[in-house]
């Protein structure tokens, strides 16, 4: 939506015109953004090849930790009900979940 401000010295006017059609599908894209993701990690050494689901802001911070380390990390939105959650995923989570 576009909003614009027409400004005099004694008053301002404000305007808003109708949604275009490219804001309009930029709306309906932001609201498929998906709650889980694929989360592949490939190991250099023994090339193992672990393949997990899991939130895109933890995702995208396993990501970078675990770079930092030669470990591959793919994210993509392949997921599937056949892969297992990100063991400990709360791990990685901004704010800490203390257990009781």
């Amino acid at each position: 939506m576009q909003t614009h401000y027409n400004e005099t010295p004694h008053s301002t006017t404000i305007t808003r015109q109708r949604p275009r059609n490219d804001d309009l599908v930029m709306w309906r894209q932001m609201a498929e953004i998906p709650n889980t993701v694929h989360v592949q990690m490939r190991f250099p050494q023994g090339g193992a090849v672990l393949n997990y689901r899991a939130s895109p802001s933890i995702a995208a911070r396993v990501a970078t930790e675990l770079a930092r380390h030669g470990i591959d990390v793919h994210i993509d939105d392949n997921v599937t009900e056949t892969l297992a959650d990100l063991p400990n995923a709360e791990l990685w989570s901004a704010t800490p979940h203390i257990q009781q």
